[in-house]
């Protein structure tokens, strides 16, 4: 697996739209699975810290919406 191969791919205009899309499905797939996983960790950290753990939940749940489908992508 190469990473910044598969980066260059998904910029890459001769590369058709489908198999980008496919690629970035699948990395919110992964992404959705992992947050599930995440749910029961996050409720006690939120009770634990309800104010921290509220805040923090939200920044690092934003950080992974982003960077785990195109991580996954580049796979």
């Amino acid at each position: 697996m190469n990473a910044p191969l598969g980066y260059a791919l998904l910029r890459d205009r001769r590369v058709s739209l489908r198999p980008k899309f496919i690629a970035l499905g699948a990395g919110l797939i992964v992404m959705g699975a992992i947050q599930l996983l995440q749910i029961p960790f996050e409720s006690i950290l939120a009770f634990v810290l309800p104010g921290v753990g509220a805040a923090g939940d939200v920044a690092v749940d934003g950080a992974e919406a982003v960077i785990v489908p195109v991580l996954v992508a580049t796979l």
